[in-house]
């Protein structure tokens, strides 16, 4: 008897807590955020301050904040390859939470697009989606995983704009190192932005590297970035 009265007061419990997460949603789709936006932020929110590896104490993942309207949405490449094929115009951000770079560019374009009143930024994680290729004993290249299928599509789109794979030696071999916004107007790529080349060029010959964070400087710099094309695709 007591077991079941125990898995009754379980089942319960989880409705309500599901009753009250709906609810939770509902009202803040009400105030403007999207379930996408929600997710987006929680997504790169909920990694703040953790230990990328416990063996490794110095890299911490930069804690960040979202609002919780912003205009990320989660999108199949079916769509980001219809502003490509179509003549389309938009923005689109290509990431992996994880990712330090990320977590240094994601606030910035996130402050920027709500200030200039960006509505819509396609937005995709890639981290399952890439091939992963090695070198075996012998030298020759193996895949070990088959990239998306959508991911191969949109890399084939890219072209020379894709850098090298890295550690291949294979110049001709490309892949998406993220983070990558594209900035895209009538279907042209106008603008293929990693992070920022000043951060880069002050962080890469430390030991941290991306795990380090921006400078006021540099985001003031990124923000004047992101501002520049936002205007030339959306005007004001």
């Amino acid at each position: 008897m007591k077991k079941q009265v125990t898995i009754i007061i379980g089942i319960l419990a989880v409705a309500i807590l599901g009753v009250l997460g709906y609810f939770t949603l509902v009202r803040d789709c009400r105030n403007g955020a999207t379930v996408d936006s929600i997710a987006f932020k929680q997504s790169y929110e909920e990694l703040n301050g953790q230990l990328r590896d416990a063996n490794d104490p110095d890299r911490v993942f930069k804690s960040i904040y979202i609002p919780e309207v912003n205009p990320f949405r989660f999108v199949e490449y079916d769509e980001i390859m219809g502003l490509l094929e179509n003549g389309g115009t938009g923005v689109v951000l290509l990431g992996i939470p994880t990712c330090p770079w990320c977590r240094n560019l994601v606030p910035v374009l996130a402050s920027a697009a709500i200030d200039f009143g960006v509505k819509d930024i396609l937005y995709r994680d890639i981290l399952d989606d890439r091939d992963i290729l090695t070198r075996d004993a012998a030298g020759n290249i193996v895949t070990e995983r088959e990239g998306d299928a959508g991911y191969m599509r949109l890399l084939e789109a890219l072209g020379d704009l894709a850098p090298p794979y890295r550690d291949l030696g294979d110049e001709s071999i490309r892949r998406i190192h993220v983070p990558v916004v594209l900035f895209i107007e009538n279907g042209e790529i106008i603008r293929y932005q990693t992070s920022l080349q000043s951060f880069v060029d002050r962080v890469e010959g430390e030991e941290l590297g991306g795990w380090m964070s921006m400078n006021e400087a540099e985001e003031q710099e990124l923000t004047e970035l992101f501002n520049h094309y936002f205007e030339r695709l959306f005007g004001r």
